[in-house]
């Protein structure tokens, strides 16, 4: 059976360093494991170097850490074949050293507490009750509770839930040999049931428990370890009940890091695909709007995207891709992913932000942080090169928003923006937006921005640079999930139809519109940021003939009229005479005295949606027909469709 964690001893040691000496661990190959948590401990400064290979020989990538004297663990997530470790010692001789390497190979799972294993060390069943580090005796005032030192070979991650009704401190200890403690986590535990989730990260763990000033009435202390890293453990008793041990009853959480969604639920592999677009063979005119001004847009045929420019250095001038405005779904982390080149033109000098933009208050206002004061990556990024940009966000218009850059298969936190607390209103207008590109100039500055939003709510990245008419920018590819919620296309909406009335439309030998809807501009006095799933038709006619669903035609003297003015944000139309362009959607001949009904639970459209265009395309579905035989056809029509909201 394969090891679910090892011990790396050639990348390990504990002899003391002189001054400014250096430690070189060997290459190994970690084919078989994600992540390694690496434990350092000494009374000296120094940095330690994460050095990583694709052959075993040549270093291919490495990051640093500056450490302080004392125990620290390190964590790095695995991105070539071979590893290992570097050491310099600092300006003084070293009186002990001790640095421990533990790979592990990470599994998810979910089971129930009644099935965990009893036998220490079966790992085969995902987890292990380690009693030695487990309580039910209650303290006194300032009683301590020691546990067992554990040998955690083969676990990953160690959970411990404590459950009391007197205020206290845990104590999480690690070691290297089981005797000393090299690094400890401590957490201040306020009365009442609460989970903690720890990386294992040496071979020996104990936990510690220190009471407060009050006796304990009770006391329950359990500590388990798993052998995978993302899970969760679900008690198969009711709420509010005990396990066999006397422990409450509750979930296991993760600390604040990407492994999590926007509300702190554990990432899982079914999210709700919400728009996922590549410019593989055009500008994907099904899902974007081709929006400029004295600007752009370019499909490059070779590496398949498409490059956004400018033709001037004017105030207002621009070029932006912009989606179909995009669900939230409350409650839900919405986890937008894209990809780009922010100075394509290599101008450089520039300064690099994240945003978030509203426009709550009535004016367009711009939170940035610049690049200097980002959490991570605040140099040696190239932004002339392609890079994914990550955002998620928890709206119900007051949450948090986290901005991160995925390098080498690993998400980093950049930084966030939090709203609680901090406003009497929501941080923007809504949260259901488009995903763009865009390349625009103001009066002083020619900005490349890429993100979530429009030109009134968005959060984002962008590059700016004094104006330069020369500046470009590349669009590549996009994807935006929404974490627990379904797909586009079965959110629940609001359904609404309309139809071509008591009169009947006479179809002749020239192929016209029967009815056409499309989405209003605005909505109750503001701008219209509503999708549209037609799902349904029904045609009746007393003559053969052959019917079409076209999309983005263009209509000849169409009429519109609200369907419904203040119950639905579409509108329609039975008076054009002609109809032009577009594409079939849908084709199907009909038969005398048919009474037909067509149907789809994905929509008319497909992948697609309707929504209030901004482009030079109608955004309009048409139902048009044309008779069969000699004879004209007097034909009824109807047409249903999904409202989001």
């Amino acid at each position: 059976m394969q090891r679910n964690s090892e011990i790396d001893f050639q990348n390990g040691t504990r002899r003391a360093l002189s001054a400014s000496e250096t430690f070189t661990g060997k290459w190994f190959d970690v084919s078989e494991y994600s992540q390694m948590t690496i434990l350092l401990n000494t009374d000296q400064s120094g940095s330690l170097t994460v050095q990583y290979s694709v052959d075993g020989s040549t270093v291919d990538y490495n990051f640093s850490f500056s450490h302080n004297s004392g125990g620290h663990p390190y964590t790095s997530i695995h991105i070539a074949k071979y590893v290992r470790l570097y050491y310099v010692n600092g300006s003084v001789d070293q009186t002990f050293f001790r640095m421990q390497v533990k790979h592990h190979e990470f599994q998810n799972a979910t089971f129930s507490r009644s099935s965990m294993p009893t036998d220490p060390k079966d790992v085969s069943q995902g987890s292990y009750i380690d009693t030695g580090n487990c309580s039910t005796t209650p303290l006194s005032a300032s009683g301590v509770f020691t546990g067992e030192w554990f040998d955690d070979i083969g676990f990953g991650q160690l959970c411990v839930i404590v459950n009391t009704d007197q205020d206290g401190t845990l104590v999480v200890q690690f070691s290297t040999n089981g005797v000393d403690v090299d690094y400890s986590y401590s957490y201040s535990h306020s009365a009442g049931g609460r989970p903690y989730s720890i990386i294992e990260a040496a071979r020996y763990v104990r936990v510690v428990y220190m009471n407060g000033s009050v006796d304990e009435t009770y006391f329950r202390l359990q500590t388990i370890h798993h052998v995978y890293q993302s899970s969760t453990i679900v008690s198969t008793t009711a709420d509010g009940a005990t396990d066999d041990i006397g422990n409450s009853t509750t979930a296991i959480t993760s600390s604040d890091t990407s492994a999590v969604d926007a509300f702190s639920r554990w990432r899982i592999a079914d999210t709700g695909q919400r728009l996922d677009v590549e410019f593989i063979y055009d500008k994907q005119p099904d899902f974007f709007d081709e929006i400029t001004n004295n600007g752009s847009v370019t499909w490059n045929s070779d590496p398949r995207d498409l490059t956004l420019s400018l033709s001037n250095a004017d105030d207002g001038s621009y070029a932006t891709m912009q989606s179909h405005p995009v669900p939230y779904t409350p409650g839900n982390s919405q986890y937008i992913h894209m990809t780009g080149v922010l100075d394509y033109a290599g101008i450089g000098g520039g300064q690099a932000e994240y945003f978030l933009r509203s426009s709550s208050t009535g004016s367009v206002v711009d939170e940035t942080v610049v690049q200097s004061s980002w959490n991570s990556l605040t140099t040696g990024i190239d932004w002339t090169k392609a890079h994914i940009f990550s955002i998620d966000f928890q709206s119900l218009k007051v949450g948090r928003i986290r901005y991160y850059f995925n390098q080498n298969g690993v998400a980093t936190k950049v930084g966030e923006i939090t709203n609680d607390n901090e406003k009497t209103y929501g941080y923007w207008q809504l949260p259901s937006l488009p995903v763009f590109w865009k390349i625009y100039n103001t009066a002083t500055y020619t900005y490349m921005e890429l993100g979530y939003g429009d030109t009134n709510n968005a959060v984002g990245f962008r590059y700016r640079i004094s104006v330069n008419a020369s500046a470009t920018m590349k669009a590549i590819c996009c994807t935006v999930k929404s974490e627990g919620g379904t797909v586009l296309q079965q959110i629940p909406g609001l359904s609404r139809s309309i139809s071509s009335g008591l009169n009947d439309i006479t179809v002749s030998n020239t192929n016209i519109p029967l009815l056409s809807i499309r989405p209003r501009s605005t909505f109750n006095s503001v701008p219209n940021m509503g999708i549209f799933i037609p799902t349904i038709y029904n045609i009746s006619t007393d003559n053969d003939i052959y019917l079409t669903l076209v999309h983005n035609a263009t209509l000849t003297s169409p009429s519109w009229t609200n369907v419904d003015t203040d119950n639905s944000a579409m509108e329609y139309d039975v008076s054009a005479s002609a109809l032009s362009g577009g594409t079939i959607v849908y084709a199907q001949h009909y038969d005398t005295n048919a009474r037909n009904r067509g149907e789809t639970s994905s929509g008319l459209l497909g992948k697609t949606v309707l929504w209030n265009r901004l482009s030079s395309l109608s955004g309009i579905l048409t139902m048009a027909a044309i008779r069969l035989k000699g004879s004209n056809a007097d034909v009824y029509s109807s047409i249903t469709w999904t409202e989001i909201r």
